[in-house]
């Protein structure tokens, strides 16, 4: 059966690309590229084909622990997870981001699909983890 959402593919990074999920990733680059009207920059990862079209709230994440310089966040990490947030009056599912723990590896908790998630944080997969992005 084909999903709604693989039917019409981005080339950026949904929430719904994160399949409930936290996950680790390591910064390649940040572009920046016409999407509609609008230039904004987009964060691409190591080893992920699509991008992370960066909002304000997620670049001053990155900006706080990295710096303002965006050379400045290649090869650094970061953990991508999805969470509901207020989009003019609409709650709706985003990629937020937080800065990985240092020193310490952060995995996948694992949990049955059919249950719901567990309420407390699950840490991200590795960075060699295989995501649809």
């Amino acid at each position: 059966m084909t999903k709604f959402s693989e039917a019409f593919p981005s080339r950026y990074a949904k929430a719904s690309d994160l399949n409930g999920h936290e996950t680790r990733v390591k910064i390649s680059y940040v572009k920046s590229e016409f999407i509609g009207n609008e230039e904004k920059h987009v964060v691409y990862f190591v080893g992920k084909q699509k991008g992370l079209v960066l909002n304000k709230t997620n670049g001053n994440v990155l900006a706080q622990a990295y710096g303002d310089d965006f050379d400045d966040w290649r090869e650094a990490e970061a953990v991508l997870y999805p969470a509901m947030v207020d989009f003019k009056g609409t709650a709706m599912e985003a990629i937020r981001l937080k800065i990985p723990p240092r020193g310490r590896k952060v995995e996948a908790a694992a949990y049955d699909e059919s249950s719901p998630p567990p309420h407390t944080e699950a840490p991200a997969a590795a960075l060699n983890d295989e995501i649809p992005f």
